[in-house]
């Protein structure tokens, strides 16, 4: 025979707020789902019955009440130390890919490396290169610089579209 777990005491701040993320679509899905098995444990509700309901083991039903005895609203969506997936490459893997990327010129002569190219030079997955990239804020595909075209016709064109007044002040004359 199995123990009901008492009812989750809430007042009427910590209900409201529940009750505001559950049905909130802008919060998380893990937010969402915990903060119905807290509404439901306010109900009275068994963890296994909760459990049940919301498809998770009751284990983390019991532990998701303890998180928020603790902390309260704020602890909602956090992730425990040492839970969560880790990193699948090195940090010198990492600092090599970055390195590569502000350092070394692409293969085939391309303007910019692409996250698939620089995955096969590291062994990595693509996506570990986005992400590494993102972290670093290296957007290799975006140039902060303008260039002047090599066409030798360029200034008769560029005075064609925007006019003799404009040309004159991007060369710097007026």
């Amino acid at each position: 025979m199995s123990m009901c777990a008492v009812a989750l005491e809430l007042d009427d701040t910590a209900r409201a707020g529940l009750e505001r993320v559950a049905a909130s679509g802008g919060s998380t899905v893990r937010a969402a789902r915990q903060a119905r098995v807290l509404l439901w444990a306010a109900e009275g509700l068994a963890n296994e019955e909760i459990a049940r309901r919301a498809r998770v083991a009751p284990n983390t039903v019991r532990a998701w009440r303890r998180g928020f005895e603790a902390g309260g609203l704020g602890w909602l969506d956090t992730v425990a130390p040492g839970r969560g997936p880790g990193r699948s490459v090195s940090a010198e893997a990492e600092a090599a890919i970055v390195a590569d990327t502000l350092c070394e010129p692409p293969p085939g002569g391309a303007s910019c490396w692409t996250t698939r190219e620089m995955a096969a030079r590291h062994g990595v997955g693509k996506d570990v290169v986005a992400r590494t990239w993102r972290e670093a804020g290296l957007r290799p595909w975006r140039t902060d610089i303008f260039k002047i075209s090599a066409d030798p016709d360029f200034e008769a064109k560029l005075a064609d579209v925007v006019g003799d007044c404009h040309f004159l002040c991007v060369r710097g004359v007026v």
